[in-house]
């Protein structure tokens, strides 16, 4: 969900770029031409680019402003699974016997606020991880 929100709020422009100098290119060609291979150059074209190279147009506040929204979005909408999955695993009577009677039972005895236990922490975790990943692995890629 988060990484949805931040490709989806950037632009990525793709330039695709030549793997090898023109000249290598067409020596390579003709090689294989000597050799009895018959193609035409566009059909060789595709070989020869490296279609991995791309820039990114979107500036860091909007990409960090929609990383923030996905992170609250995603963590507001998965906190309430990660408490009944914390109380399931940390349970010395089988009280819970799956997911949905966990949410159900915790909703009636504890109230819909026990839901939001842990929010916090769990967003910085999250918040962490995407700006690791918006200023770290993009500049990797």
């Amino acid at each position: 969900m988060i990484l949805g929100f931040y490709y989806g709020s950037t632009e990525i422009e793709h330039e695709p770029a030549l793997k090898y100098p023109v000249q290598s290119i067409m020596q390579y060609l003709k090689m294989l031409r000597s050799q009895g291979y018959e193609f035409e150059f566009q059909d060789a074209l595709p070989d020869f680019y490296e279609f991995h190279n791309y820039s990114i147009k979107t500036g860091y506040d909007k990409r960090f402003v929609w990383l923030v929204m996905g992170n609250m979005l995603a963590t507001v909408m998965t906190n309430p699974i990660d408490v009944c999955l914390s109380k399931m695993l940390t349970q010395n009577d089988r009280r819970y016997t799956g997911l949905f009677n966990a949410l159900k039972e915790v909703y009636k005895e504890e109230g819909a606020w026990k839901f939001t236990s842990g929010v916090h922490p769990r967003f910085m975790f999250n918040l962490y991880n995407g700006l690791l990943f918006l200023f770290v692995y993009d500049r990797f890629v």
